[in-house]
């Protein structure tokens, strides 16, 4: 079977609640698009998840750790801010700020400000 590259434009992908497919930890006030993944619409792979999150004022994450699963993320806050605590501690995010999440890190983010928090998240493997 050949595998073909895809030329994905963001726009393209619907947002959805993640909630609706499964997910280990609720997301409120939030609306993700799932560019690449297991779950996609558009690029299917088993490897890795690509995400988009929108989360809106009062939105977030809430706290988990992926132990079992062993899932590891990457978060690139596109645009807005937020304060993310990882095992405790908490971090400010803001446009341009890259947090790597080892599966045993319990964290959770929350958009404390007066505007949507944009986010790029990668998981390795798809949850």
């Amino acid at each position: 079977m050949v595998i073909k590259a895809v030329v994905i434009n963001w726009e393209d992908a619907p947002w959805m609640v993640l909630e609706t497919l499964g997910v280990f930890a609720a997301h409120p006030r939030s609306l993700t698009k799932v560019i690449a993944g297991p779950k996609s619409e558009i690029c299917k792979t088993d490897k890795f998840d690509f995400l988009v999150s929108i989360f809106e004022p009062g939105g977030g994450v809430n706290s988990h750790s992926h132990e079992k699963t062993g899932t590891e993320h990457i978060f690139h806050i596109l645009k807005g801010r937020g304060i993310i605590d990882l095992d405790g501690e908490k971090r400010l995010l803001k446009r341009g700020t890259t947090v790597w999440i080892p599966p045993n890190v319990k964290h959770s983010i929350v958009n404390n400000e007066d505007e949507p928090l944009f986010m790029a998240v990668v998981s390795v493997p798809p949850e």
